[in-house]
């Protein structure tokens, strides 16, 4: 069903599946209530995490989602998404992305799930259980355990935004051995000489170890452009509180404060991580790894809209809804992978990121619609020639930016179906 929905990606299952056969064995066990959508998700999970297994260290980029669906009956065993009062519903989740330190997305490595249901108010602080901040707990110690299991040697660093700044899950990143960057949300209160302090007072009191600049991509409020930083950093005593069981720990943490210079109203990220900055190029990269987050919003995009509109599916019940968003995030996966591997290891032999079949294929059609002075041959064949061959094969034109998820996938949808075709006449031993 994956290399299917690869071949031909949409929201729907009707516009994946055209064959009536094939069709009907993928709504039988979508609909079968005896496949749990939670064997389809870990089994994603453990492959990526094999696919860590390779790397010292990777980052594990996790954020908060949610998909809108389509639910007129009110029969699917949805929940609400955004305010109440909007009545949309949906489904929310925990997505995260494991990353290879320069960005290269490995995989998901894990997808938790829930639906949102309206809570009578109750006074004071709800018990840990009922928080929906547990998701991401829940997110990270299954997480470690696929790491235990299958990549041991690996170290795993968690990069979240604003929403992933707590102290429970701070606490429980580090209770298991692991370390993080998180944009901080507030002020924090950190313990001074005599007093408790602001964490930007006393930060704003520094010099900056460090000026550097990153790139910005586009967004709906500003166009890209690059942003020149001041870097300050500082190792504090924060108070670490869990209310819920009245315990207090005073843990050092490194706070590092990116802000652009001479621009009102610019990036300003506040962040805080549990690992050592000695130098000022220890405080570059910790926001150079922070600016990575953002290939998680790449395969939001590439999952819910660009390619694969997982948002599309008409499916009736909520556990094949999970069990078919799960095989499309494999797909969206896979495109963000070729995507940036195109970028970041261009010069890599295409058998890294192809199989064989895939090659020829891919060699086969372009060759179709290659230019009179263009040579296309497999021998010394490169990860980015053979994603900007996809990329054109699925309708993109030569330009100044490099082809995105959308275009490449389009270009796959007929390269998988070559390939398919190739490897049944090998077997066959009909291939000249």
């Amino acid at each position: 069903m994956a290399a299917r929905a690869a071949e031909t990606p949409a929201g729907k299952v009707t516009q994946v599946f055209r064959n009536l056969a094939e069709r009907q064995a993928s709504y039988d066990l979508l609909e079968n209530e005896a496949v749990a959508p939670d064997c389809l998700t870990q089994t994603l999970a453990r492959s990526t995490m094999h696919a860590c297994s390779t790397h010292d260290r990777v980052l594990i980029v996790m954020d908060g989602t949610s998909l809108t669906l389509t639910d007129r009956a009110a029969a699917k065993g949805l929940g609400r998404i955004g305010p109440f009062k909007a009545r949309a519903c949906g489904l929310k989740l925990i997505n995260a992305l494991a990353l290879t330190v320069e960005g290269e997305p490995l995989g998901v490595a894990e997808q938790i799930w829930w639906a949102r249901q309206r809570r009578a108010p109750t006074g004071g602080y709800r018990r840990s259980r009922e928080r929906e901040s547990v998701h991401w707990r829940d997110a990270v110690a299954r997480i470690g355990e696929h790491a235990g299991s299958l990549a041991p040697d690996t170290k795993l660093h968690f990069i979240a935004d604003r929403e992933g700044d707590a102290a429970l899950l701070m606490r429980a990143i580090m209770d298991a051995g692991h370390e993080f960057t998180i944009r901080s949300n507030a002020n924090r209160k950190v313990l001074g000489c005599r007093a408790r302090v602001s964490v930007r007072g006393t930060l704003r009191c520094r010099k900056p170890v460090a000026k550097m600049t990153v790139a910005l991509r586009a967004s709906p409020r500003r166009a890209a452009r690059f942003a020149e930083l001041d870097v300050r950093a500082a190792r504090l005593d924060v108070r670490m509180r869990d209310h819920h069981i009245h315990d207090t720990r005073i843990v050092p943490l490194t706070f590092i404060w990116a802000r652009e210079r001479r621009r009102q109203g610019g990036v300003d990220w506040m962040l805080v991580t549990n690992t050592e900055i000695g130098s000022a190029h220890d405080a570059c990269e910790a926001v150079r790894r922070y600016a990575r987050r953002w290939r998680i919003e790449d395969f939001h995009r590439t999952w819910k809209s660009g390619l694969c509109n997982v948002e599309d599916t008409q499916l009736r019940t909520r556990n094949a809804i999970l069990k078919w968003a799960t095989v499309l995030a494999a797909v969206a996966s896979r495109a963000e992978q070729l995507r940036h591997q195109s970028r970041t290891e261009p010069d890599a032999p295409a058998e890294t990121a192809f199989s064989r079949d895939e090659i020829d294929a891919l060699v086969t059609l372009k060759t179709e619609i290659k230019r009179r002075t263009e040579t296309v041959s497999a021998d010394g064949l490169t990860v980015a020639t053979a994603v900007h061959w996809v990329a054109e094969i699925g309708g993109w034109v030569r330009q100044k930016s490099p082809p995105g998820a959308t275009t490449i996938g389009r270009g796959l949808e007929r390269v998988e179906f070559a390939a398919r075709l190739m490897a049944r006449l090998r077997g066959a031993g009909r291939m000249r």
